[in-house]
């Protein structure tokens, strides 16, 4: 995984999406799609996706990392670059 990892991923995000429109995805168990998006996206999503924290189950959720809006907002949330903002006050100054 090289370059700008948010834009790649916001990029592949979408053209899944569409994907699962197109083959119609909202039929098949959400567990599939979930399955789906990780043998899509290769193996080294597939390592970062075994290294994530999902969250605790619960009774609604009892397997958060099977539960795609979960893997998508937490797979998002990895990739979205922290904000450093005494670094970027500075850079605006200077």
């Amino acid at each position: 995984m090289i370059g700008d990892l948010r834009a790649n991923w916001l990029l592949f995000r979408q053209q899944f999406q569409l994907y699962c429109t197109v083959a119609n995805q909202e039929t098949v168990p959400i567990e599939r799609t979930v399955v789906l998006l990780l043998t899509i996206a290769g193996a080294p999503v597939a390592l970062i996706y075994n290294s994530l924290d999902f969250g605790p189950p619960t009774e609604a959720i009892p397997q958060p990392e099977r539960d795609l809006y979960i893997v998508l907002q937490t797979f998002h949330a990895h990739f979205a670059p922290t904000s450093n903002e005494a670094y970027t006050r500075c850079t605006l100054r200077c």
